[in-house]
């Protein structure tokens, strides 16, 4: 069957409304006609494969990269990056007009770098006819997964990072090359090698975190001597290891082999340091606009008590710290709230406070006593559970800033709240994400009066 794609969701995937139901067609833009195949329900959706594109409105460029299309890492290198910005905007109101919500979309905020931006990039491992190869995953319709190790395109040069990270994968790969080592396959646990983390801090300096299912073969002296003196020498190394499923759980053991494993930045003139295994944001050229917005949405009075759900090292805290009576941070990584501690400490913030707790677990923060006039929550992109939705009404705040990752976990949590005597007024779009159908955005909700 032959259909017009007329609009587009978040994540990026184009639909069209056919007898009576809507089809979600991957890797299809609005305007595009094509043909479909069987259509079928997954996650709640109906789905049609995209069999073939009989023709496109939307003009395209070649893109610059010339593993594009193969490579998972990036969906729209061939769109022109105003056509990027001009679809998220539409997700984003797409999201919220489906959750029955019609606050302001304000236009989207664009990146200062379309290209090598990223300051943090989780190369995968994949098997080679000549040994292990490093890259990203390849771009796939997760409704065929299988217990298969995903294929992994190897990259040779990665636009979204800079020269020197792509330089230190190239490095690793050459190196790895001779060896036997297999990547690991979590289901049938066999294979060493799980990921390379590589990061770059504000002045230049990479770190790089090895991870594997165990260190018995692996040449770390080599490895060693091989980063310290290559063309720009890595500042922090170190190997993780652990056997679980998922390659973001926290590992059994870990070996710093040199240099310091924290890093730091400037927030809104803030100090902020974190460690290597702590959540970060990527785009370092668009994180100051992101955290500003989110404070001028908070207008912090010096009365102010707030709550910070979900607030990693406390890069938002702190912030708003600077400007309120009193500041509570809610974190479940122990790291992170160690690093947030630190950072209170170094910029001199007495009445900041953080508490180790899953951000669903009100009794650590939902008490009557802790009266709060505002709460700020960055949770990640599956929202947040419904207990903190809760929570958060029962503090009564007057203002609730909700940055996301996810414009439909967003719109859903949003309209959770309106269920609690909140209305939602604004939301700004932030595109931190470049080449790829991911979009940020901030919302600010007040709460109403009752009666």
């Amino acid at each position: 069957m032959e259909v017009e794609i007329t609009g587009i969701v978040p994540g990026g995937v184009g639909y069209t409304d056919l007898e009576g139901e809507r089809v979600h067609v991957r890797e299809t833009l609005p305007g595009d006609r094509v043909t479909i195949g069987k259509r079928r329900r997954w996650r709640g959706r109906v789905w049609a494969e995209k069999i073939g594109l009989v023709g496109r409105k939307q003009a395209t460029r070649d893109a610059p990269c010339k593993h594009f299309g193969m490579c998972g890492g990036c969906d729209w290198m061939d769109v022109a990056y105003p056509d990027q910005l001009k679809f998220k905007q539409m997700m984003v109101v797409e999201a919220f007009r489906t959750a029955g919500l019609s606050p302001m979309i304000h236009d989207i905020a664009s990146s200062p770098e379309e290209f090598r931006y990223r300051n943090r990039v989780d190369f995968s491992f994949g098997n080679g006819d000549g040994g292990p190869v490093i890259g990203l995953y390849e771009r796939g319709d997760p409704r065929s997964r299988t217990s298969e190790l995903p294929p992994v395109c190897e990259v040779a040069d990665c636009w979204l990072v800079s020269v020197a990270m792509n330089r230190v994968k190239q490095i690793l790969q050459n190196f790895l090359a001779g060896t036997n080592l297999r990547a690991y396959n979590p289901v049938s646990r066999s294979g060493v090698l799980r990921s390379l983390d590589v990061r770059s801090s504000r002045g230049g300096d990479l770190s790089v975190q090895l991870s594997v299912a165990n260190e018995k073969h692996l040449p770390v002296e080599s490895l060693v001597t091989a980063l310290k003196t290559c063309e720009q020498p890595a500042a922090h190394f170190r190997v993780c290891v652990g056997r679980s499923r998922s390659r973001h759980a926290p590992p059994k053991r870990e070996m710093n082999l040199f240099g310091e494993s924290r890093q730091s930045a400037t927030l809104l003139g803030h100090d902020i340091s974190f460690s290597a295994a702590v959540f970060s944001q990527i785009n370092p050229y668009q994180l100051d606009h992101l955290y500003r917005l989110a404070l001028s949405l908070a207008q912090p009075e010096s009365t102010d008590r707030i709550l910070d759900l979900y607030c990693g090292v406390g890069a938002l805290t702190i912030p708003i710290a600077a400007n309120v009576q009193e500041a509570m941070g809610v974190e479940a990584s122990q790291q992170a709230v160690e690093d947030a501690r630190l950072n209170a400490d170094t910029n001199g913030l007495t009445g900041c406070r953080f508490v180790c707790a899953d951000a669903a677990d009100v009794g650590q923060w939902g008490q009557p006593r802790n009266r709060f006039s505002l709460v700020t929550v960055n949770p990640p992109r599956t929202g947040v559970d419904p207990a903190v939705i809760e929570g958060i009404a029962s503090t009564r705040a007057d203002r609730v800033v909700y940055v996301s990752c996810n414009p439909e976990t967003l719109a859903r949590d949003c309209a959770r709240l309106t269920a609690h005597a909140y209305r939602i007024t604004d939301v700004y779009p932030v595109d931190m994400f470049p080449q790829t159908t991911h979009v940020e955005s901030v919302a600010r909700l007040v709460r109403v009066s009752e009666g």
